[in-house]
């Protein structure tokens, strides 16, 4: 069973790996390079999440659990996270003001839509947007991001129209992989608890697909898709700001939830 297990690990390993690789020979990623990064993982993981209960974890530990040296467990708890860009962080911010402007009362039409916003003047100006929930960026970094995203336009009259209540980088760009990294993070967390932790209740992961289509009917099958899920995701949106705290109170403890929606073909 033990040997079945492995091997059935070993299939999948080989399967989620395949297109991380391609993105990393892409992006310039030397094995080398992932092995590193991949062993900062492997330790950080052992020395947070293994502890036998009721103890701290030891290097010994780390060093059984990964196989890796006692030097090398050492060297790679001492370092800070690989990378540790403001990718995410910038990410967020984009997405933060797009979400506001779609929910927030004070930057919604009389229709309750999303309204036009001067770019300066007022309470519900574009400027006032981004001060409530950028979190300081500046103005301008913003809208130029956005504009060059396609999430926005500017109207003959000066005003800032919303284009699309989403926010994806154009280009390949630190913000991209970050995108690419937290949203292959929670699809992962979300697989682990469904096969690991059966006690508790799963979370919702399906996939639905056909292995009869042919090749013509794809683009309608495309569109239908990401039309029909970006009315999910809209609706969802909106549940999750009508739930969630814009100022902490300092009495709830604050926790990331959402929903992960993908289209796939081969």
């Amino acid at each position: 069973m033990a040997d079945s297990l492995q091997a059935a690990l070993s299939s999948a390993l080989a399967r989620l790996l395949r297109p991380l690789i391609r993105l990393l020979l892409s992006a310039g990623m030397s094995y080398k390079a992932f092995a590193e990064v991949a062993k900062w993982v492997y330790v950080d993981v052992a020395t947070r999440e293994f502890a036998l209960e009721g103890r701290k974890q030891s290097k010994s530990r780390v060093s059984i659990l990964t196989a890796l040296t006692r030097i090398d467990v050492d060297r790679l708890q001492k370092q800070p996270p690989p990378g540790q860009s403001e990718g995410a962080e910038s990410y967020n911010r984009a997405a933060r003001v797009l979400t506001g402007w779609t929910d927030d009362p004070l930057f919604k039409d009389g229709r309750g839509g999303p309204a036009s916003l001067p770019l300066e003047d007022g309470q519900g100006s574009f400027a006032n947007l981004v001060r409530i929930y950028s979190g300081g960026v500046p103005v301008r970094a913003v809208l130029d991001e956005l504009n060059h995203a396609g999430a926005v336009s500017m109207t003959q009259d000066g005003r800032v129209r919303l284009v699309k209540r989403f926010y994806v980088p154009t280009e390949v760009s630190v913000d991209k992989l970050e995108i690419y990294g937290m949203s292959a993070a929670d699809l992962l967390a979300t697989m682990h608890r469904n096969v690991y932790e059966t006690e508790r209740q799963p979370f919702f992961q399906r996939a639905v697909y056909s292995r009869h289509l042919p090749a013509e009917a794809l683009d309608k099958v495309r569109e239908y898709i990401r039309r029909e899920s970006q009315k999910l995701a809209d609706r969802t949106d909106d549940y999750l700001f009508k739930n969630s705290v814009q100022k902490n109170n300092g009495k709830s403890e604050l926790k990331r939830a959402g929903l992960g929606l993908y289209y796939f073909e081969s």
